[in-house]
C-alpha cells in the first residue's frame, strides 16, 4: 500500500524564517539563471550555453535555433519566483514542498552557467555534466508534485508556476543527456561505434522523457521543450549534407513517441490527480 496523498491546507500560516529563505532564493535565482547564461552578450571572455554545446563532439546538439527555449522558460521562472512571494502563498503547502527543490534547480543552473561561461573547456564538459545532476532532480522533483496537485492550482498558478517548472524540467532533461554524451562517447575513436552510443544515448533520454511525462499525467508542458529540441536535431540532421540520416531517423521516432505520449490520456491523466489528494491509494 502506497502513502496517501495529504490534502493540501491553503491557510495561511506565519512565515518561518526557512520560509524567509526558500522565498527569497526563489525570487533570487529566477532572474539570476537568466543573467548569468547572458553574459557572453557583456564580457567577450564568456562563452554562451550554445557556443559550448557547440563544440562538443556529439550528435545530439540541435540545431542552435533550439536554445532560444530558454527565453520562455526564464520569462515563467521569474514569474513563479514573484507569485511564491505573495501573502497567501508564501507558507501555502505546496509552496513549501516544491520551494526547496526549485531553488536547488534554479541554483544549480546559475553554476552550471558560470561553469560553461568561463571554465576552461575539459573542465567545463565535466562540470556542466555534473551540476545538472542536482538540477534535474530537483526540477523533476518539483514538476512531478506540481502534476500531482494541477487539479488545486488557480489559472494564474497554471500558467506562471506549472507551465515554466514543467518547461525548464523537460528542457533540462534533454540538456542532461546532451551534456553527458561526448563524455560517455569520448573514449571512442570509430566512427560507427561513436554513432551507435550517441543514438543508445538519445534512446536512454527518451525512456527518461516518456517515462515521466506518463507518470505526471501526460504534463505536456513537460513534452514540449524535448519535442521542441527533437524537432531541431531532426532539422540539423536530415537537411544537412553532413548530418547523420541515422540520427535524423532515431530522433523522429522520438518526437513521434513523445507526441504520443503526451497526446494519449493515461491511466491518471494530469487533471484527475487532485482526486488522489485526499484519497489513500491501494496497490
Amino acid at each position: 500500500m502506497s502513502s496517501p496523498l495529504k490534502p493540501l491546507n491553503k491557510e495561511p500560516d506565519s512565515t518561518m524564517p526557512k520560509d524567509v529563505i526558500r522565498i527569497a532564493l526563489n525570487f533570487l535565482f529566477a532572474p539570476l539563471m537568466w543573467v548569468l547564461s547572458s553574459l557572453s552578450v557583456f564580457m567577450t571572455s564568456a562563452r554562451s550555453p550554445k557556443e559550448l554545446s557547440e563544440i562538443n563532439e556529439s550528435f545530439l546538439v540541435p540545431l542552435g535555433i533550439a536554445f532560444s527555449i530558454w527565453f520562455p522558460i526564464f520569462v515563467g521562472c521569474i514569474a513563479y519566483g514573484v507569485i511564491q512571494t505573495l501573502p497567501s502563498k508564501r507558507t501555502h503547502p505546496l509552496y513549501q514542498r516544491i520551494g526547496w527543490w526549485t531553488a536547488l534547480g534554479f541554483g544549480s543552473i546559475c553554476v552550471w552557467s558560470l561553469a560553461s561561461a568561463f571554465a576552461p573547456r575539459d573542465l567545463a564538459q565535466w562540470a556542466t555534466a555534473i551540476i545538472f545532476v542536482p538540477a534535474l532532480i530537483s526540477l523533476v522533483k518539483a514538476m512531478s508534485i506540481l502534476s500531482q496537485h494541477y487539479g488545486s492550482l488557480e489559472t494564474s498558478e497554471r500558467v506562471c508556476v506549472f507551465v515554466p517548472i514543467s518547461l525548464i524540467a523537460g528542457w533540462v532533461s534533454l540538456a542532461f543527456f546532451l551534456n553527458w554524451a561526448p563524455l560517455a562517447t569520448g573514449f571512442v575513436h570509430s566512427s560507427n561505434t561513436l554513432l551507435i552510443m550517441n543514438i543508445l544515448i538519445l534512446a536512454l533520454a527518451m525512456a527518461w522523457a516518456l517515462y515521466f511525462i506518463r507518470n505526471s499525467g501526460a504534463n505536456r508542458a513537460f513534452a514540449f521543450p524535448i519535442a521542441w529540441g527533437l524537432a531541431f536535431l531532426i532539422i540539423k540532421h536530415a537537411f544537412n549534407p553532413q548530418g547523420e540520416t541515422l540520427i535524423a531517423w532515431a530522433s523522429t521516432i522520438g518526437l513521434v513517441s513523445i507526441i504520443t505520449a503526451s497526446t494519449l490520456k493515461p491511466k491518471t491523466y494530469v487533471r484527475d490527480f487532485q482526486a488522489r489528494e485526499t484519497t489513500q491509494i491501494e496497490d
